[in-house]
């Protein structure tokens, strides 16, 4: 993180997939460094940082023992912890049952508890997800959760992050020529509800006076976790994003079977997710080590065999930086996918 482009004090959510440990030890040495860059943010005149983390229960158990363990303090900011409750793979805690094991992932040890860090949970919703919203530089981001499937009893999530969908404009001049002056009748307007002319005499449509194409369109970006198969909940999630990022961990002839045993995806499996997704670029990360970082290019030559076209296609690789264009890929064109141009650059992915 130290050379990455994005500053430590821009980091305010992060999300964990699972509680395996090539996605989970780094996060104590991050939040010691995040503590570094909020107190230079105090002593520059501004506010503590404030870090939330989304996952599995058991999420909050591990970020408070090692902290307690390592003797690390959280004097600036805080630390909000938010565990993700109820899915197949929550065993849940019963304390009216009689158990010989308590499960770790839900117990509160108060002896490993730490000022400034705050445990929260969120249920499940009835569809199989899980919603919440976080703020941004450019309005709130709606932020969906669903399972995947990975290995027995390790709770694994997919995360899917979007813009809040923007209202269209009015062409006032247009409204005041048919009668209507500024009221709430533009609200009702801009739901695609038709009113009356201000004396009565007719009535204003929607498509009279909404500017065309003004109806922002919003901005999806899909992060999966480790997984040989998404469930129905995370497909539905997924659906018409713009940039997805999956693993392709097993590479090599006849691997299918290999990755539904272990848990893990094949890049022609990521492929074929991608298409059934509708994914205009599909990123593909947690490549196995046996792969050459100069190989990137076969590791998408085989995902394309079972894309059809239908994505653009990368294999991750460290600070990998995304452009998304403020509204979205055009998908008519097909942007980036055969001879466009390319999503990847060295600027960040706020144009």
């Amino acid at each position: 993180m130290m050379h990455a482009s994005a500053p430590l004090s821009s980091i305010g959510h992060i999300f964990i997939t699972h509680l395996h440990g090539d996605h989970l030890f780094g996060l104590p040495g991050l939040l010691l460094g995040l503590q570094v860059a909020s107190r230079n943010h105090v002593e520059a005149g501004g506010e503590g940082l404030t870090v939330n983390i989304y996952g599995p229960p058991g999420i909050y158990n591990y970020v408070a023992m090692s902290l307690s363990l390592s003797m690390s303090f959280i004097n600036s900011g805080k630390i909000i912890v938010t565990e993700l409750l109820g899915g197949h793979a929550d065993p849940g805690y019963r304390p009216n049952q009689k158990q010989k094991y308590r499960d770790p992932r839900h117990v509160n040890y108060k002896e490993v508890s730490r000022r400034n860090l705050y445990r929260e949970v969120l249920e499940q919703n009835k569809d199989g997800t899980w919603t919440f919203e976080v703020p941004s530089t450019r309005g709130p981001l709606s932020v969906s959760a669903a399972e995947v499937r990975h290995v027995n009893n390790v709770m694994t999530f997919g995360y899917v992050v979007q813009e809040e969908e923007h209202e269209p404009a009015i062409i006032v001049e247009k409204a005041r020529a048919l009668g209507v002056e500024p009221s709430k009748k533009y609200a009702l307007l801009k739901k695609g509800v038709s009113v009356e002319s201000d004396d009565g005499t007719k009535i204003v449509h929607p498509d009279q006076v909404l500017a065309k194409d003004s109806h922002k369109k919003t901005r999806k970006f899909a992060l999966i976790g480790d997984n040989c198969q998404l469930s129905t909940p995370m497909y539905r999630l997924c659906q018409d994003c713009d940039v997805l990022v999956h693993e392709a961990t097993l590479i090599g002839p006849n691997m299918a079977q290999e990755a539904m045993i272990r848990g893990h995806s094949t890049p022609e499996t990521a492929g074929k997710v991608a298409k059934d997704l509708n994914a205009a670029l599909l990123v593909m990360n947690h490549i196995s080590a046996r792969v050459d970082p100069g190989e990137g290019s076969d590791v998408e030559e085989l995902a394309r065999k079972t894309n059809d076209e239908t994505s653009y296609i990368l294999a991750a690789e460290d600070f990998l930086e995304l452009r998304m264009p403020m509204k979205g890929f055009d998908r008519k064109k097909k942007v980036a996918r055969s001879g466009g141009e390319s999503p990847v650059g060295s600027e960040s992915a706020n144009h």
